[in-house]
């Protein structure tokens, strides 16, 4: 069976944490990955106390999937618990709430983050609340739970349950960090790309690490000065390149 693309990102993640950041004293809490990770990976990453950013699965049907995450128990300000079916649309928790005209679906936010080391790896968990709204009971507003990110022993065991990983995100696409953090991604997968583009068949015609490593060192050096030279003659600002002119340098037409 072939390795996916999910399967040696998680893999790639795992051996830079072990053999390269985590010997140099740094650390690593989360990491981008431009598709939906696969339920198994994320969890790999997790244990390894790996942050995954990724997008959320369509079901077969192409419709937005749903995981019950079951019961949880919210804690109100005034320290009163109330109970909750919580359930993971779109990778991000909801609950149900009396309304008028029937049950308000409204999406918890994220309140706080935790990763705390155990014996058999990472648990990360969120704490999660309940939004100021309109809609949402005044003693419930700022209610919070927990909920713990990995799949648990029951969803493993039982064929019949789904793991949470295959919807629920640390990060899921509402939250405000999902878009800055993806978005770092998106401008790195742009720039391969482009480099694609620069290449023969879309492929790289050296063979060893060092000399790939060079090759795409000499693309970025290209770009970088691609991208000095279009500044300088559109601000007439050549400090940068000292006397040096192109032969078609007009002071007139650069400004």
């Amino acid at each position: 069976m072939p390795t996916l693309d999910d399967n040696v990102f998680a893999d790639l993640v795992t051996i830079a944490i072990h053999d390269q950041l985590r010997t140099l004293g740094r650390d690593v809490y989360a990491a981008a990955y431009d598709m939906a990770l696969d339920a198994t990976d994320y969890d790999r990453l997790l244990r390894h106390g790996v942050s995954p950013i990724s997008k959320v699965p369509l079901t077969k049907a192409g419709k937005i999937h749903e995981h019950n995450l079951g019961d949880c128990t919210f804690t109100q300000t005034d320290t009163t618990k109330t109970t909750f079916k919580v359930v993971a649309i779109g990778g991000t928790p909801t609950i149900q709430l009396p309304g008028i005209d029937g049950p308000i679906t409204v999406t918890l936010e994220r309140k706080q983050t935790k990763r705390v080391s155990r014996k058999n790896g990472y648990q990360i968990s969120s704490f999660f609340r309940i939004p100021e709204l309109p809609e949402v009971p005044a003693d419930l507003q700022n209610a919070v739970t927990r909920i713990h990110h990995h799949s648990t022993d029951r969803e493993f065991d039982n064929p019949n349950l789904s793991p949470r990983t295959r919807n629920l995100r640390v990060f899921p696409p509402t939250d405000p960090t999902f878009e800055r953090l993806f978005g770092c991604r998106e401008t790195t997968e742009s720039m391969h790309h482009h480099f694609k583009t620069t290449l023969v068949n879309r492929r790289a015609r050296t063979v060893g690490a060092l000399r790939l490593r060079h090759s795409f060192h000499t693309y970025q050096m290209s770009v970088n000065i691609t991208t000095a030279l279009r500044y300088a003659e559109r601000t007439d600002n050549w400090s940068m390149f000292g006397a040096w002119r192109p032969d078609s340098y007009s002071p007139a037409v650069a400004a």
